[in-house]
């Protein structure tokens, strides 16, 4: 995950990236891990990174809902970071920090397609349709 500023630019030198992995198993108790790296934020400040439509089926309330996955406080250099493992993630397309928690101003987004930010995915070994071959020996 890249994050990029949201409007209106509160933070102008705010920067993050983040990476959650897939660790196997299927919906709702899939296992993941995340984490996730911030600069250029206000110092020795809380901050918390949510997530929308972790839960709840293409189209339904519960999956524009924005829930929390972890929350950071900077230092006074105004750098944070924050990692979790959860469980469940219906779908990733959109992932926020926001100041304080997670009904705060957003400060950065990682959007998989329009917005700020971007989102890639890369298959891991854990990913459907097996393992990831090995790599060939010279």
């Amino acid at each position: 995950l890249e994050f990029a500023l949201v409007e209106p630019v509160s933070l102008p030198d705010a920067m993050g990236t983040g990476i959650i992995d897939y660790k196997g198993g299927k919906e709702p108790s899939s296992q993941w891990r995340a984490s996730f790296r911030f600069t250029g934020l206000k110092a020795e400040a809380r901050y918390t990174v949510v997530i929308q439509g972790r839960f709840g089926v293409r189209g339904s309330p519960d999956a524009d809902v924005f829930t929390p996955l972890c929350e950071f406080s900077t230092d006074n250099a105004g750098e944070g970071s924050c990692f979790w493992y959860f469980r469940g993630l219906a779908r990733l397309s959109l992932v926020q920090l926001r100041s304080g928690n997670e009904n705060g101003a957003t400060v950065l987004e990682a959007n998989r397609s329009s917005g700020p930010g971007s989102i890639t995915t890369d298959a891991n070994r854990f990913s459907p349709g097996g393992e990831i071959p090995p790599r060939k020996k010279s």
